[in-house]
C-alpha cells in the first residue's frame, strides 16, 4: 500500500538541519511553562523573541517569548499560502498581518485563543532529535492539532517515548506519532498507565529484510475529551503488558454503493497477525484480502475483517442467495498447487475473525465471491456504535486524500468547515470564524454542491391521502402539504422531465434508470429563493413488482420544504405550506 507519510519525512529531513545547530547548556536554560504554539515566522510577526528552554520533562526546545507568554515552535503541515489580515491579540488588541494563516499562534485550550488554523488533527509538527545509533541521527515526529500542547522526551535506555499532552480539546482528537523502528522494541501505548486503544503501522519503504535505517511506525493514538494533563508512553515493556496481541493494521476504503440515502465512504481498519511464521505484504481491495507469507514450520495467519465494512448487496430483508461466506486460496495463481477451502471463522460484535493455518512460502486470498451482479445496495452489518473506534479510521485531511478519498468526500472534525484550495486537489478542516474572515477577504469563495441526502427519509409508512389522486393537502409528520399526483405512471417516467407545482420545479434529468433489481431515478428540486438541491438513486421498485413498501423524501429546504413520494406505480409531489 503506497504510504502517506512521505510528505511528513520531507518536512523533517528539511527541519533537522535547524534544529541540529541547536546548542544547549542545561545550567543556562530556563524552565517554562508553555501558553501555545507558533511557528518560526509567526514569532517574528508578533516581535517575539526566540530563545532556548526547558519544557516540563526538561526536554530542550525553542520558544517564542512574547508579552510574558512561552510559544513553543513548532512546524506545521500543508498550509494554504493564504493571509487571513489583521489578527488581535485577543489580550491586549494589538493587530498583527500574518502572511500565512498557518503562522497565528494556537494556544493550549480554548482561553485567550487567537483563533489559528488547524489541518484536521494533524496541524502541529514536533520534532524531537531522539538518539545517533551507529552514526545514524534518528528523529521522532510528532502531529496533532491545535487546542493541544505537548512535551516529548526519549529515553534511550529504555527505549520509551514519553509525551504529557496539555491543553483542552471538546472532541477527540488524534495524536500521530512517527518513530523510527530502531528507537524502539516495543509498541506498547499506555495513557496514563492504561493500555491505550493505539493504531500501530509499520513502514518499510524499500522492502529490507536486515537492518533498516529507513523503517518506521506510525502510531496513531486517540486523545479522549479532557481538561487535565495527559501522560502518554510507547514502547512500555512491563511484565502486564506482555502478553498483549501484536496485531497490525490494514486501512482500505469503503464505499456503500447504491445506497440510499447515500452513505458516506469510510476508511476501514482491518487487523492481521502471524503466529511461527512472517507477512511480507498485505494488501486488499473489494472482494479480496490477499497475504504473502512465509514460515519454516506450521504457522497461522489471523485476520480481523469489520464487520460494517460494504461487504455484500445481498437484501436486507428476504431470501439470501448463495453462500455468503469467504474462502481461502492457496497460490491461486498456479493450477496445479492450488488449494481451496473454508476458514475457522469467529463473529464478535466488530469484526469477523479468520484464522488460516499454513506451512512454507504462500500467497494466501481470502475471497468473496458472492457479490450478486446487481444494484442492490452494498452494506456490513449493524453492529454496537462502539465498535466504530476500532473499526473506522478517523484521519486528518492529508491522509484521507493519500489513500484515495475524494476530495468531496473528505471529512473534518465536528466544529470544523471544509475548504478546497486553489489547485482543487488539496482540502484543510479551519475553524467557521476563519473561514469566515478568508470568504471576507475574497481568498476563497464559498462552493456549494447540491448534490446532497434529503432531510426525511420514510419507508414502511403511510399517510392520509397518500392514495388521493390529482392536486389535494396532505398530512405529512404533523405538516401539511399540497400533493400533485403526476398522471403517468412511474415506468412512464421520460429523461429531462419538469413540471413546476406550488413555485418549485422537480426535473428528473435521467427518468427512470432500469436495472436487474429494480428502478431508480434522479429528482433535482429548485426553488423560488435560488436554492437547489439533488437527490440521487432513489429506488423505486425492486425486481419485477413495484416495492410494497412506499417511500417519502422531504427537502433540507425549509418554507417551504418540499419533497416526492412513491406509491405503488404513481409519484407524488409534495410542497410544504408556508405559514
Amino acid at each position: 500500500m503506497k504510504t502517506p507519510y512521505y510528505f511528513i519525512i520531507v518536512i523533517v529531513s528539511a527541519c533537522i538541519i535547524i534544529t541540529n545547530n541547536l546548542v544547549f547548556a542545561d545550567n543556562a536554560i530556563p524552565h517554562v511553562v508553555i501558553d501555545g504554539t507558533i511557528s518560526e515566522n509567526g514569532c517574528n510577526v508578533i516581535n517575539g523573541i526566540i530563545t532556548q528552554a526547558l519544557d516540563i520533562q526538561n526536554t530542550p526546545i525553542q520558544a517564542c517569548k512574547y508579552h510574558g507568554k512561552y510559544f513553543k515552535i513548532s512546524a506545521y503541515l500543508g498550509c494554504p499560502l493564504i493571509s487571513v489580515g489583521d489578527t488581535r491579540d485577543p489580550e491586549t488588541g494589538q493587530k498583527f498581518n500574518f502572511n500565512v494563516v498557518c503562522d497565528e499562534p494556537t494556544t493550549c485550550g480554548l482561553k485567550n485563543s487567537w483563533g489559528g488554523y488547524n489541518l484536521g488533527n494533524a496541524g502541529n509538527a514536533d520534532l524531537l532529535n531522539a538518539s545517533t545509533i551507529n552514526g545514524t541521527g534518528y528523529v521522532i515526529t510528532a502531529n496533532y492539532g491545535e487546542g493541544v500542547c505537548l512535551s516529548e522526551k526519549y529515553d534511550e535506555q529504555k527505549k520509551k517515548i514519553t509525551m504529557i499532552a496539555d491543553g483542552l480539546w471538546k472532541n477527540e482528537t488524534v495524536l500521530n506519532v512517527l518513530v523510527p523502528r530502531a528507537l524502539l522494541t516495543d509498541t506498547t501505548v499506555t495513557i496514563d498507565g492504561k493500555k491505550a486503544d493505539a493504531k500501530i503501522e509499520e513502514h518499510n519503504p524499500k522492502n529490507e529484510t536486515t537492518t533498516c535505517n529507513l523503517c518506521y511506525y506510525t502510531i496513531n493514538i486517540p486523545l479522549l475529551s479532557s481538561q487535565t494533563s495527559k501522560k502518554i508512553e510507547i514502547g512500555v515493556q512491563d511484565t502486564v503488558y506482555n502478553n498483549a496481541e501484536n496485531w497490525n493494521n490494514y486501512y482500505m476504503l469503503g464505499s456503500f454503493d447504491n445506497s440510499f440515502p447515500k452513505k458516506p465512504t469510510q476508511i476501514f481498519v482491518f487487523q492481521y497477525k502471524i503466529t511461527n511464521g512472517t507477512v511480507s505484504e498485505f494488501k486488499g481491495q473489494r472482494g479480496i484480502l490477499s497475504a504473502e507469507v512465509h514460515s519454516t514450520g506450521n504457522a497461522t495467519l489471523d485476520i480481523k475483517f469489520p464487520r460494517n465494512y460494504p461487504y455484500t448487496n445481498q437484501p436486507k430483508q428476504g431470501p439470501q442467495y448463495g453462500d455468503t461466506s469467504p474462502i481461502v486460496l492457496v497460490d491461486a495463481y498456479d493450477l496445479v498447487k492450488v488449494q481451496h477451502f473454508k476458514p475457522d471463522t469467529k463473529t464478535t460484535d466488530c469484526f469477523f475473525e479468520y484464522s488460516i493455518p499454513f506451512s512454507g512460502d504462500h500467497k494466501i486470498d481470502l475471497a468473496w465471491f458472492y457479490l450478486l451482479s446487481t444494484s442492490f445496495p452494498l452494506h456490513g452489518d449493524n453492529i454496537p456504535q462502539s465498535c466504530n473506534t476500532q473499526t473506522i479510521a478517523n484521519w486528518p485531511p492529508l491522509k484521507q486524500i493519500n489513500i484515495g478519498m475524494s476530495t468531496n468526500e473528505i471529512k473534518c472534525d465536528d466544529g470544523f468547515d471544509k475548504i478546497l484550495h486553489p489547485d482543487n486537489k488539496t482540502v484543510s478542516c479551519v475553524k467557521p470564524s476563519t473561514l469566515s474572515r478568508l470568504e471576507h477577504l475574497g481568498w476563497i469563495k464559498p462552493h456549494f454542491d447540491p448534490r446532497m441526502n434529503p432531510k426525511i427519509v420514510l419507508t414502511n409508512s403511510s399517510y392520509a391521502g397518500i392514495d388521493k389522486q390529482d392536486r389535494t393537502m396532505v398530512s405529512i409528520n404533523n405538516q401539511t402539504f399540497y400533493q400533485l399526483t403526476l398522471e403517468h405512471t412511474i415506468d412512464q417516467l421520460q429523461s429531462g422531465e419538469s413540471i413546476k407545482f406550488q413555485n418549485v420545479t422537480f426535473s428528473f434529468p435521467d427518468g427512470l434508470m432500469k436495472t436487474i433489481s429494480g428502478g431508480m431515478t434522479t429528482v433535482d428540486i429548485k426553488f423560488s429563493d435560488g436554492n437547489e438541491e439533488i437527490y440521487e438513486k432513489i429506488p423505486t421498485r425492486y425486481g419485477g413488482t413495484y416495492a410494497e413498501n412506499d417511500i417519502t423524501i422531504l427537502s433540507n429546504h425549509l418554507g417551504p420544504q418540499a419533497g416526492l413520494t412513491y406509491y405503488k406505480d404513481e409519484i407524488k409531489l409534495l410542497v410544504g405550506e408556508e405559514k
